[in-house]
């Protein structure tokens, strides 16, 4: 972080039905799709900016910032 491509996703392990949301500043959902461990994940098209991505697997749900050059 922060990155300009795109980035992998690890942690989630086998859950089954994992999805990850990425949220722009002013609260719109910008990306949403299902994921699995080691999945590239781009964001490339998106403009530079804070972004909170949200990945939630099984019961578990995870919060991170995200900075795109």
């Amino acid at each position: 972080n922060p990155t300009k491509d795109g980035v992998y996703i690890s942690g989630i392990g086998t859950a089954l039905g994992a999805w990850l949301s990425l949220i722009d500043m002013s609260g719109c959902t910008v990306v949403s799709c299902a994921i699995t461990e080691g999945e590239f994940v781009s964001v490339s098209t998106l403009p530079r900016g804070v972004y909170l991505v949200i990945i939630q697997a099984g019961d578990k749900e995870v919060k991170q910032k995200l900075i795109i050059n």
